[in-house]
């Protein structure tokens, strides 16, 4: 979220305007978006988790954000593949908590079998259109229910793309065209909507989640993932979100970039 400029171009919220700073989580009764969740109260932010289903896991995860900020937290129906659902939502979401600053597209498509590794002849394209319609239109469209409120606020959006997608691994062939297109997006939007907002994508690799389970890896498989990477291990949630929140605050000179967070599993 931009900071009001202060000796030596250091740059610090001054501390009214950040005591009524709010960010919007899509997804945020997932693992990953519950991390983040967390971690904005941790930093003081009120948080509005948005859910699409999981309504009683939204409102945990909302309620311990309060416990831990002592700042209001809602839990929002937030479809974002629904354009109705979004106009009636998003003006109501934050009412009476502050100023919209910051926005977090976690929301993402899984196909119902959660194996994407059947190789491109029986690839079904209706879960190529599905990630699309969530991963990349889902995330713009509440980009456009947002923008008069993070420009208002000089503020922040950061989505959710995907290591392997930028490195074109054939096991995601569904989620491929979605998560690419939305890092093109984030280099156009970083240019219509700065200065004002700024726009990043962060791709995160392998991650240490009950997410990962739903893979089906085989017996060695999940061990071949670890020695993949240069760090020797999953990443985990926490990680993720702790990139997240620094690009939201403390990364004001950094927008329209794309930026992976993946143990070095695909070093170029």
């Amino acid at each position: 979220m931009t900071r009001e400029p202060t000796r030596g171009g250091r740059r610090s919220p001054a501390p009214e305007l950040a005591a009524r700073r709010v960010v919007l989580v899509t997804a945020g009764a997932s693992a990953v978006g519950a991390a983040v969740c967390r971690e904005l109260a941790r930093r003081g932010h009120a948080v509005v988790v948005g859910f699409r289903g999981h309504p009683e896991a939204a409102r945990r995860v909302a309620d311990g954000c309060a416990r831990i900020s002592r700042r209001p937290a809602r839990a929002v129906h937030v479809d974002v593949t629904d354009t109705a659902s979004l106009a009636a939502a998003i003006p109501s979401a934050w009412r009476g908590m502050g100023t919209l600053a910051g926005l977090v597209n976690v929301a993402s498509y899984s196909s119902k079998t959660g194996d994407y590794r059947t190789g491109f002849a029986r690839l079904d394209v209706n879960d190529v259109v599905r990630a699309v319609e969530v991963d990349l239109a889902g995330s713009l469209r509440v980009i456009q229910r947002c923008l008069p409120h993070l420009r208002a606020a000089g503020g922040a959006v950061v989505n959710f793309g995907s290591a392997s997608a930028n490195a074109a691994d054939p096991d995601l062939l569904p989620y491929l065209g979605a998560k690419v297109g939305l890092a093109a997006y984030t280099r156009a939007l970083a240019r219509e909507l700065g200065p004002r907002v700024r726009i990043n994508t962060i791709a995160p690799g392998a991650l240490d989640t009950d997410w990962m389970s739903t893979w089906r890896l085989p017996p060695g498989e999940r061990k071949a993932l670890i020695t993949a990477t240069c760090a020797g291990r999953l990443g985990t949630a926490d990680e993720v979100a702790r990139l997240v929140v620094w690009l939201l605050s403390d990364g004001a000179y950094v927008t329209g970039q794309t930026i992976t967070i993946d143990g070095g599993m695909f070093c170029p």
